[in-house]
């Protein structure tokens, strides 16, 4: 597989709960508008008969304040759906990593030439904890490899105990340190997460959060 389809093998493990998120949270969202709509039509045809301008005024403050609680009430579904979706993407990247088997390794692999590819020179210090590091050690020739292949040059690496990574992948450094690439696992999800909030705003409320 190709560099390039680090983050699609990632997010794989996600888009099928995911797109049943984002929907369950879009009917939600538009339910809520349908019955604000509702709401301010019963209202308007209320006032209708009395057309002074003192129920004028109270049309507009009552409609003002639906709007108003509409917009909360949006804004805290969004928080809701969002928080769910990076919860199951972190749950099921969890899991992947917690199998420590071949795809975990293929994975450690493609994570450590993405952030090569990101750095200049051909020496690099491959940071990672305990047990990723073990795994890229036993895989090092491979990765030296098809870096090799990949910046057309020969490349060498040392690989280094990091004192934390969070769920696990790894920081690149440049021998000389100067340089440096975040491929954790939790920087990968923080990245998705910046994505995908556009996405689910988007498929709330169609570009915009007021929902009118």
């Amino acid at each position: 597989m190709s560099l390039s389809s680090i983050k699609s093998e990632i997010d794989k493990k996600t888009d099928e709960e995911i797109s049943k998120i984002l929907e369950s949270a879009k009917h939600e969202a538009e339910g809520l508008i349908a019955q604000a709509n509702a709401r301010a039509e019963i209202i308007r045809k209320e006032r209708s008969s009395a057309l002074t301008k003192e129920m004028e005024e109270q049309e507009r403050s009552q409609l003002a304040i639906l709007r108003m609680n509409l917009r909360g009430e949006l804004l805290r579904l969004k928080q809701k759906w969002s928080s769910r979706v990076f919860e199951e993407a972190e749950r099921r990247i969890e899991q992947v990593a917690e199998k420590d088997g071949p795809e975990y390794q293929e994975l450690l692999r493609k994570l450590v030439l993405e952030g090569i590819a990101h750095l200049k020179g051909d020496r690099f210090i491959v940071e990672a904890n305990s047990s990723d590091q073990e795994m890229i050690a036993g895989d090092l020739r491979i990765i030296s490899e098809q870096a090799t292949k990949l910046l057309k040059e020969n490349v060498q690496i040392q690989t280094r105990l990091a004192p934390n990574t969070g769920l696990g992948g790894v920081v690149i450094y440049s021998e000389d340190g100067r340089q440096q690439y975040d491929n954790t696992l939790d920087a990968r999800i923080f990245a998705a997460s910046q994505n995908l909030a556009g996405q689910i705003n988007k498929i709330l409320f169609g570009g915009g959060e007021s929902g009118e």
